[in-house]
């Protein structure tokens, strides 16, 4: 069916991903009239930008579906489509094939371009932990540098950064930022970024996605924010990890958010090496908890950890 078939009503909820109330419709495929109603409410199903489809609720009488109806029914919206979004975000972690693009951003004003120019090295994303308040910090991975990690915090979307750990030849740093990610814009059309390195020229990312899905929109994504996006290379291939995704996906679904951000945080910090380059006080204040609620969270999520890797094996 196509959309100019459609109600006026409809058509105006798929132009502006606006809800739309028909009592009085015009001609048109889906009008109330074709199913004996009096009225039509027309939600858009959408997650950020994507809109997945339309919820559509009739009713046979023309005073329903006013504004506390229209409310709840919108709350319903939001959560199918959050539903569908979290199905094909998880779906690359269970396939048995996946696409793993290469992708080029030539662009300076990129977020780890931006890292990298300031300290004098390229860097390697290694790991992003995300805080309650919504911020993330990233953990990278530089050649050894004298630049401190102040001069990182006068970038506009740094708000915090410290030296995690140094050698002669290799420095890690976390950094506490303010944006959008990358990772974020596209995990929203359902991809999931797999590496990040960065110049003080442009980055390079590697993204793993379904094999149905459309690389130009994934591109298109990208290109909006910033210049020079190219696809490098495409590859289609077996997951050959795929019994290690089902069980963290697994995992996941064990560990509450705190929980997770707990363990990322205790690992990308090097907690569980000995000797600890630096201790659980150190580690929640990065969280913003105390040291007690730190260790609390990070004992639940090692007893998970280990019942869903004896379970895995018992199977």
């Amino acid at each position: 069916m196509s959309i100019s078939a459609l109600a006026a009503p409809i058509q105006t909820a798929i132009e502006t991903n606006e809800p739309r109330r028909c009592s009085d419709c015009a001609d048109g495929e889906l009008v109330p009239e074709t199913v004996a109603a009096k009225c039509l409410l027309v939600i858009p199903l959408c997650y950020g930008d994507r809109r997945y489809g339309l919820l559509g609720v009739y009713a046979d009488d023309a005073e329903l579906l006013d504004d506390r109806e229209q409310t709840i029914l919108a709350s319903l919206a939001k959560m199918i489509a959050n539903g569908i979004h979290a199905v094909e975000t998880t779906r690359v972690l269970t396939t048995d094939q996946v696409t793993e693009l290469q992708i080029d951003i030539r662009d300076r004003t990129f977020p780890l371009s931006q890292i990298a120019d300031t300290l004098g090295t390229p860097v390697e994303r290694v790991g992003t932990t995300r805080a309650s308040d919504g911020r993330c910090e990233w953990y990278l991975a530089a050649e050894s540098c004298d630049v401190p990690t102040t001069e990182l915090e006068s970038l506009p979307f740094v708000s915090d950064a410290r030296t995690v750990s140094a050698t002669d030849t290799e420095r890690t740093v976390a950094v506490t930022v303010e944006t959008t990610a990358p990772a974020e814009l596209l995990a929203d059309h359902g991809a999931v970024i797999t590496g990040i390195t960065a110049t003080a020229d442009g980055a390079v990312l590697t993204v793993e996605t379904p094999p149905e899905r459309d690389v130009r929109s994934l591109l298109e994504v990208l290109a909006d924010p910033y210049d020079g996006v190219d696809l490098r290379a495409r590859t289609q291939r077996d997951r050959r990890d795929r019994r290690l995704n089902e069980v963290t996906a697994e995992i996941d679904e064990r560990l509450t958010d705190r929980q997770q951000e707990a363990l990322e945080a205790a690992a990308l910090n090097g907690y569980f090496e000995w000797p600890r380059p630096v201790d659980g006080a150190e580690i929640a204040d990065t969280m913003d908890i105390t040291r007690q609620t730190f260790h609390q969270h990070l004992r639940a999520a090692q007893r998970k950890l280990v019942s869903a890797y004896v379970d895995a094996d018992d199977r």
